[in-house]
């Protein structure tokens, strides 16, 4: 990623070539999705379904949510909200960028999994 980027500021022709747009691409691309990796490991550590884990990071960074890094231009009346049985509002933020909600929430869902695998069994 940042040969990329050297090369776009050394040779400013090569930032704007078809070359320059799939390297950033490829080197971007694990960036982009680390809310789904980063799930998918945390759930392989905390004893939960790595698919689960993969979804719950995807929900995190879908793009029905507005990207966290737009939520600092933004008046906070401008974003969405749930309001969950009436209580519980939550606001419609994607949690790009951020790494320990993704890691709490799939060991939230890890541990929900377990208690219900428990009681399928008894």
């Amino acid at each position: 990623m940042g040969l990329v980027e050297a090369l776009g500021k050394a040779i400013p022709t090569f930032a704007g070539s078809d070359w320059y747009g799939i390297l950033d691409l490829f080197a971007n691309t694990a960036f982009t999705f680390l809310p789904i990796l980063i799930a998918v490991s945390s759930a392989r550590v905390f004893g939960g379904n790595i698919f689960l884990g993969a979804v719950v990071g995807m929900i995190m960074i879908h793009p029905n949510l507005v990207n966290a890094w737009a939520v600092a231009g933004m008046d906070a009346a401008d974003i969405g909200v749930w309001h969950l049985f009436g209580v519980f509002p939550i606001r419609q933020v994607g949690y790009q960028g951020h790494v320990i909600p993704v890691i709490i929430a799939v060991w939230l869902m890890s541990q929900i999994e377990k208690w219900l695998i428990s009681m399928c069994r008894r």
